[in-house]
């Protein structure tokens, strides 16, 4: 049976979600170890993954209310949000979107890649969410990139 998910990205002007069924379950993917780079990742084949719905809202006074008024169909087994917005905003999205994620809904998850940027601290979940389904996907040495505030090209290798 597939897994359905509620994914959302939250950046610091844009709350975007979307629907998903076909896709892995993200409690095996919390409970994986930690994979570096330069370690083989074991991919058989990539999941289809079908986007049901998606809707974007804007961040702003009007975001508590239009969350509110997401219809039943907004719900999910398995939630993630990825946020890099101010605590507050963060927190008023997880609030919105919890109820709504049967077995829960997953924050910032951990990536499963190690991040070998110059600045690793510094470099945006996007790009690092962006980056692990692309090594997800492919299984190797690959390219991903992510068209946000900034167009951003990243190598994914083993090293």
């Amino acid at each position: 049976m597939a897994t359905a998910l509620l994914l959302a990205d939250l950046g610091n002007s844009r709350l975007k979600l979307a629907l998903a069924s076909g896709a892995p379950n993200l409690a095996l993917a919390a409970a994986a170890p930690h994979v570096s780079i330069g370690e083989p990742l074991r991919v058989s084949s990539a999941p289809a993954i079908e986007l049901c719905a998606q809707c974007a809202f804007d961040v702003g006074a009007g975001l508590e209310r239009a969350l509110a008024q997401l219809g039943p169909e907004w719900r999910a087994e398995l939630g993630a949000l990825s946020s890099v917005a101010a605590p507050e905003v963060e927190a008023l999205v997880e609030r919105a979107l919890a109820p709504r994620c049967a077995r829960g809904l997953r924050v910032n998850p951990t990536p499963l890649l190690r991040i070998a940027t110059s600045e690793p601290e510094r470099t945006g979940r996007d790009r690092i969410y962006g980056a692990c389904a692309a090594w997800a996907r492919f299984g190797g040495d690959c390219v991903s990139v992510d068209a946000g505030t900034a167009l951003t090209v990243n190598l994914v290798r083993a090293s």
